[in-house]
C-alpha cells in the first residue's frame, strides 16, 4: 500500500515538475528570426544535403576516383569522368545522387581524401528536391510533407502563427492524408491504356511553361512585397476582416469552386454506379 501512495506521489511530482518547466518557457521572451530574409545558423555537425566543393577555377573538385560511390551504403551515388588530354586527372562529367535513397549517413564524405564532397547548409532544400525526383510516389509524397512543414516554418517566422497552424492542420494534417489514401487506393498497374499525347506535350508545353515561369518571375521581382512587423497580421481577427471585406469576391469564388468539385466529384461517384 505504501508504495502505492508512493509511485502516485512521484507521478504528480513529477507532472508538476514538466508543468513548471513549461509555464517557464511560456513566459520566457520568444527570439525568432525573420525567415527567409534572415536564415539560422546551421552548426558544424548539420547535415544537409550531399553537394560537391569547387575549387579556386570555380570547377568540381573531384577527381572520379570512386570512393563515395563504394562507400555508399545506399547505392545512391553514380558518377563517372573522362581524362583530357595533357591531363593527368580525371574530369568530373557526370555526378548523381539520389535523394530519395541517401540516409545522409556521411560515408561519402569520410571517404573522400581530397576533400571534395560535403553536407550542404542549407535545410530548406532537400524536402523540395526529393518531392520532385521520387521515383515513387510514397517517397515524394514524404518530400511534399518536408515542404509543407516547411512552408509553416515560414509563415511562423513571418509572424503569421495562425497561418503557420492551418498550414499545418489542413496540408499536412488533410492534404497530405488524401493523398497517401490514394496512394494507397490506387490499382499498382494501369488496365487501360493512355490515349496519345495532348498539344502540350514535348516542345509546346516546355514553351507555355517557360512563359508562366517568366510571368511568375516578372510578377514576383516587380510586386512591392509588404513584410510584416507585428503579430496581429496573421490573426484570426484579421483574416477574418480581409475576407469579409476586400477579398470577399475571391472567398466567394473559392466557394463556388469547391461547390463545383463537389458536384464533380458526385458525377464521377454516380456514374459507376448501375440503376
Amino acid at each position: 500500500m505504501t508504495s502505492y501512495f508512493r509511485e502516485i506521489i512521484d507521478g504528480l511530482w513529477s507532472l508538476f515538475v514538466g508543468l513548471g518547466i513549461t509555464f517557464k518557457e511560456f513566459f520566457s521572451p520568444t527570439v525568432t528570426v525573420q525567415y527567409p530574409f534572415q536564415k539560422l545558423e546551421m552548426p558544424a555537425r548539420f547535415r544537409g544535403h550531399i553537394q560537391l566543393k569547387s575549387n579556386d577555377e570555380g570547377q568540381p573538385s573531384c577527381i572520379v576516383c570512386m570512393m563515395c560511390q563504394r562507400a555508399c551504403p545506399s547505392g545512391c551515388i553514380s558518377l563517372s569522368g573522362k581524362k583530357l588530354e595533357g591531363e593527368k586527372k580525371k574530369v568530373l562529367s557526370s555526378y548523381v545522387l539520389d535523394f530519395t535513397r541517401c540516409s545522409l549517413c556521411g560515408s561519402c564524405v569520410e571517404s573522400c581524401n581530397f576533400d571534395a564532397i560535403e553536407f550542404s547548409r542549407e535545410y530548406t532544400l532537400a524536402s523540395g528536391l526529393i518531392a520532385c525526383n521520387a521515383d515513387r510516389l510514397v517517397r515524394a509524397l514524404a518530400g511534399l510533407i518536408l515542404c509543407f512543414v516547411g512552408v509553416a516554418g515560414i509563415y511562423y517566422f513571418l509572424n503569421s502563427p495562425f497561418i503557420a497552424m492551418m498550414q499545418m492542420l489542413i496540408y499536412v494534417g488533410a492534404v497530405a492524408v488524401t493523398i497517401s489514401f490514394a496512394i494507397m487506393l490506387a490499382a499498382p498497374e494501369q488496365s487501360k491504356k493512355t490515349g496519345p499525347a495532348g498539344f502540350l506535350a514535348g516542345p509546346p508545353g516546355l514553351l507555355t511553361a517557360a512563359i508562366l515561369f517568366a510571368g511568375l518571375a516578372l510578377l514576383a521581382t516587380h510586386t512591392p512585397w509588404v513584410i510584416s512587423q507585428k503579430i496581429g497580421a496573421g490573426s484570426v481577427e484579421a483574416i477574418g476582416e480581409h475576407l469579409l471585406t476586400s477579398h470577399a469576391l475571391v472567398f466567394e469564388l473559392i466557394s463556388l469552386i469547391l461547390f463545383v468539385a463537389i458536384i464533380g466529384a458526385l458525377v464521377i461517384a454516380r456514374r459507376g454506379r448501375s440503376n
